[in-house]
């Protein structure tokens, strides 16, 4: 079997990740972590923007409200054109060699992101901290001593979350509570 890829836009990212289609806005965004830049893509009209923020951004999702939540180097925020980032709270504030990773919407509206060491600093072990940003803004530390946490995703039933810390190269299955948000009984699931 063959499979065509195509490049749908010409761009240069040094660290491109997190694509997330909007369906409200039939567009695709992703971020150049490093560079600090999030894209947006209109296949319609097959033009894109950059919206350059000068910090690393991690990784976003979709906000109810609009626009989107992001997990960025000053901390979890808001983004829309109109109003550009508005910073929610700072749970890395303390930790300048750690940045926000890889994260995504939950089922019940919680913004869950993962950081890592971005400088390795000597004598630190594995730092990094799964994160959870509830909808009133409390955040929850969820997992911590990971390295690079990555891909999380639930079940269709929202029964079970995935995730992997990219080095184990084992992806993680969690029995996942919708009602609290919490998560138990870590597996390998693949």
């Amino acid at each position: 079997m063959m499979v065509e890829v195509e490049r749908l836009v010409a761009v240069r990212n040094f660290l491109g990740e997190g694509p997330l289609w909007d369906f409200r806005e039939q567009m695709l965004y992703w971020v150049d972590i490093n560079a600090g830049d999030l894209y947006r893509w209109n296949p319609h009209t097959n033009t894109h923007q950059v919206f350059h923020l000068g910090f690393s951004i991690g990784c976003l999702g979709l906000r109810a409200a609009g626009g989107l939540v992001m997990a960025t180097k000053q901390g979890f925020g808001t983004w829309n054109e109109k109003d550009g980032f508005k910073l929610l709270v700072n749970p890395i504030a303390d930790k300048p060699h750690m940045r926000f990773n890889d994260g995504a919407v939950d089922p019940r509206g919680s913004f869950w992101a993962g950081t890592m060491v971005e400088r390795r600093v000597e004598g630190h072990g594995p730092e990094g901290t799964l994160y959870r940003l509830d909808p009133d803004g409390s955040v929850h530390v969820m997992l911590t001593g990971l390295r690079i946490p990555n891909g999380m995703g639930w079940s269709l039933d929202h029964k079970t979350m995935y995730f992997t810390d990219t080095p184990d190269h084992t992806i993680y299955a969690f029995d996942y509570d919708l009602a609290t948000g919490s998560i138990s009984n870590r597996r390998p699931f693949v």
